[in-house]
């Protein structure tokens, strides 16, 4: 699904794979400060996990064309009492060294403050357990700008997605930049080793790509009804993309 005309031209595609991309120019800020404020409370959202076809001679056949399915965090039983409104809620947050959340803020809220309030909830019992002990940190411990969206819907499962976490150097560095990684899917749908087959030109990108997709689970592909590893490819950007 994809939500467009958000605020400041930021736009949210969430979906069976859950990206977050914003789209930007400067036309769109009224000075440098707008600009500056976006950088820091935004930036963090754009991280873009695209899509290929599946890689080597020794990849399952594929029985569909739909790429492998991600499986994602559910939020319904964080809904509120009395009502199942809808809505889109986006936080953003830093990520400390010990995968704590520091400054979480609502910066897309759902029109319901409730909620709002019960999407960080249901981010903070859920966080993934990146492993960022190896990027810099500043002060409190602070190693990634990050950023979740819980799409809650009234008929259907409310999914949790995060994006990426980008590096706080490189984001104060203003470094972007686009990981090409090849994975293998196990039967049981984990990815433990993804590859870098084609860098960013940064190697704090780059780590932080391959700590992110390595914790991704996967409805295990099948093959004939049993489960087969799988080759796949998956692309990660860092930085505002067209």
């Amino acid at each position: 699904m994809v939500l467009k005309g958000l605020v400041a031209n930021l736009q949210f595609c969430i979906a069976d794979h859950c990206y977050l991309r914003a789209s930007c120019s400067p036309s769109h800020w009224r000075n440098a400060a707008d600009m500056s404020a976006f950088r820091k409370h935004l930036l963090s959202l754009v991280c873009l996990l695209g899509v290929s076809t599946a890689q080597g001679q020794d990849a399952a056949v594929k029985t569909t064309e739909a790429a492998p399915e991600r499986q994602l965090q559910r939020c319904d039983s964080y809904y509120p009492l009395g009502g199942r409104a809808a809505g889109i809620t986006v936080i953003n947050f830093e990520l400390t060294s010990k995968g704590g959340m520091n400054n979480v803020r609502v910066v897309r809220p759902s029109g319901n403050a409730d909620l709002d309030s019960a999407a960080i909830k249901c981010a903070s019992d859920f966080m993934p357990a990146w492993n960022m002990e190896d990027q810099h940190a500043i002060s409190g411990g602070v190693v990634a700008n990050d950023s979740a969206a819980v799409e809650w819907k009234q008929d259907g499962p409310s999914m949790l997605s995060f994006g990426c976490p980008y590096p706080i150097l490189p984001l104060r560095l203003n470094q972007q930049g686009k990981i090409v990684l090849s994975l293998k899917i196990l039967k049981d749908g984990t990815v433990p080793q993804p590859a870098v087959t084609q860098s960013s030109g940064f190697g704090d990108l780059d780590k932080a790509a391959v700590s992110c997709v390595r914790i991704w689970r996967f409805a295990p592909v099948l093959q004939q009804g049993n489960p087969v590893e799988f080759d796949w490819q998956t692309t990660v950007r860092f930085g505002i993309v067209d």
